[in-house]
């Protein structure tokens, strides 16, 4: 057994192509992500970084898409264009549980996403916050990789998709 250190997920696989879609797309004024958080769009058509998921309102702005690389325009930059993935409900990725382990009771279940208030804003799986359904299971990765992954490792990594109820949901103000 061991404590992981959690990292932002990475994008595995999907279902129904060899390669991430991307585009390029208009950050919002301000915007701070490291590569391998999700993002969403506001209401006026910008990129910033997706929040944790809130108790009774599963993330109301949705996750439209992934970082590829890091952005800072707190930096002086007032908007961009971006280079990001396009999250597609076929989309797998690996990514850290948020606190304890992960089981295989866990597959098919869907729980929150937790974003880290501060740099580098580490987006894990939260296996406490089932109430604020936005990821779902897909495997825990021990069942790939036994002699790397343990059942019993703490910030164990697992494979999840985003609901598509997520990726569907209308965009929200900033």
């Amino acid at each position: 057994m061991a404590t992981l250190t959690a990292a932002s997920p990475a994008w595995r696989y999907s279902m129904t192509g060899r390669f991430m879609a991307a585009a390029n797309v208009l950050t919002a004024a301000a915007a701070v992500w490291k590569a391998g958080c999700f993002l969403r769009l506001t209401s006026s058509g910008t990129l910033v970084l997706c929040t944790t998921s809130a108790a009774g309102s599963p993330n109301k702005d949705g996750i439209t898409h992934y970082s590829l690389t890091d952005l800072d325009t707190a930096l002086g930059v007032a908007t961009t264009y971006q280079k990001v993935g396009i999250v597609h409900k076929d989309d797998v990725y690996e990514m850290n549980a948020k606190s304890g382990t992960v089981t295989g009771a866990m597959i098919g279940n869907s729980y929150g996403l937790d974003v880290g208030a501060t740099s580098p804003y580490t987006c894990t799986i939260d296996p406490a916050a089932n109430a604020t359904a936005v990821l779902k299971v897909v495997k825990p990765v021990w069942r790939e990789r036994e002699l790397q992954d343990l059942e019993a490792d703490t910030l164990a990594r697992v494979l999840v998709q985003v609901n598509s109820t997520e990726i569907d949901r209308e965009k929200a103000a900033a």
